[in-house]
């Protein structure tokens, strides 16, 4: 199973990678598993083949990071009996090789030591090839020697995969190649393994577990490979996060301008009304002055009073107020030839509309603080919204 820390370190990549064993045959010689892993370890999700990469490439799988192994003819292995785990075991099994242009891992098991061993550049050629058809590499192995990781799970003397066959006898291990292309099914839990796909579970198992002791003279060169999608998987998602906050601060500014936007036409509105009311008020000023021969006639009383008071109820209307009519003492009848004029003495009405209630009522009291009004009556309030409405008001003016 995998650790907690191997966990911890493979949730970077993501959730899930896909193991490949290339053994360079001419058909069928692309195995892949995908694993997905979980808070206990891992799961085998996918298994599948593919006869070249550009069958790979119209997969899904390459949609996650890829670990690659090597087991084409093009790498040499072999087995040491005994090992000193140092460098002088390659030079028992390959003597006079040049490291430097050769890569090189030591599998060590309980009693055995495989070396493998393959060009630098067949390697870098084949990683460029996968990542050609948009692969994201991140590690490799050399050879089929991980085989060996699956002994102390699978109850088998004898295992094939799609190159070797693996013998165990009296505690060691021996490969040897699978020339007859001999396929045989496994049963690992719940899952059946074939033959074509063991060796990629025994590479996930390393990868995700160091199921076995490695030492690599390119090391380096996988962490790099690494590091690479690491980087990039990085990038993504903070591009992924930038934009999100790009997004959101969008939707800021576009909220904040459209309730600034809504502020300045409720300004605009307020102030067509105003001046509306403004044109409406200097008209009944002219109307009134027009009037006033007649208004002196009828006015019997409070005539002084009755103007400081109107006064004090124009000049300070509040913008969201439209007054319709403002009425000194309101005749009662109609006037008709050799009648009295009948009239409401001492009294003025007043109607209009409100755009904003309180207004209305602080409006309607600043009127009743007059020393000239007696009585205030709102005879009429009709609501036409939440915020408007019509009204109706009579002021009884004080009698001095």
């Amino acid at each position: 199973m995998i650790s907690k820390v191997e966990l911890k370190r493979y949730i970077e990549i993501g959730k899930k990678i896909v193991v490949v064993e290339d053994a360079g045959i001419d058909q069928t010689n692309i195995a892949a598993c995908l694993f997905r892993l979980t808070g206990d370890g891992f799961e085998i999700e996918a298994k599948e083949e593919f006869d070249s990469l550009e069958a790979l490439k119209e997969s899904t799988l390459l949609k996650y990071p890829l670990v690659l192994g090597i087991t084409s003819q093009q790498v040499l292995t072999k087995k040491l009996p005994s090992y000193k785990k140092s460098e002088a075991d390659i030079a028992l099994a390959f003597s006079n090789i040049n490291k430097e242009e050769f890569g090189i891992e030591r599998l060590y098991t309980n009693s055995q030591c495989f070396v493998s061993i393959c060009r630098k550049k067949i390697i870098l050629e084949l990683i460029e090839n996968y990542e050609s058809i948009g692969a994201k590499v991140i590690s490799f192995f050399l050879g089929s020697a991980y085989l060996s990781n699956l002994v102390d799970i699978l109850p088998y003397a004898e295992m094939y995969s799609k190159t070797v066959k693996l013998e165990t006898q009296e505690g060691e291990i021996k490969f040897v190649p699978n020339k007859e292309g001999i396929s045989e099914t496994y049963q690992l839990g719940d899952e059946n393994i074939n033959s074509a796909h063991i060796l990629s579970i025994a590479l996930g198992l390393q990868f995700l577990n160091n199921q076995t002791e490695v030492y690599s003279n390119v090391q380096d060169f996988k962490k790099q490979l690494f590091s690479k999608t690491i980087q990039s998987r990085y990038y993504k998602a903070l591009a992924s996060a930038m934009l999100s906050v790009l997004v959101v601060a969008l939707l800021i500014n576009s909220w904040v301008f459209s309730s600034i936007f809504q502020k300045v036409e409720q300004l605009q509105e307020n102030q067509q009304l105003y001046e509306t009311q403004k044109e409406l008020i200097s008209n009944m000023q002219q109307s009134i002055e027009k009037k006033s021969k007649l208004i002196n006639s009828i006015q019997q009383t409070g005539f002084s009073n009755s103007s400081q008071l109107i006064n004090e109820i124009i000049e300070p209307i509040p913008a969201s107020i439209l007054l319709k009519s403002v009425v000194y003492q309101p005749l009662k009848k109609v006037v008709r030839l050799n009648k009295y004029i009948q009239q409401n003495k001492g009294e003025i009405t007043v109607s209009g509309r409100t755009n904003d209630k309180k207004e209305f009522f602080k409006w309607t009291e600043n009127i009743e603080n007059s020393e000239f009004l007696e009585q205030l009556i709102i005879e009429e309030f009709e609501d036409l919204s939440l915020e408007s409405a019509d009204f109706n008001i009579s002021l009884q003016i004080v009698d001095k």
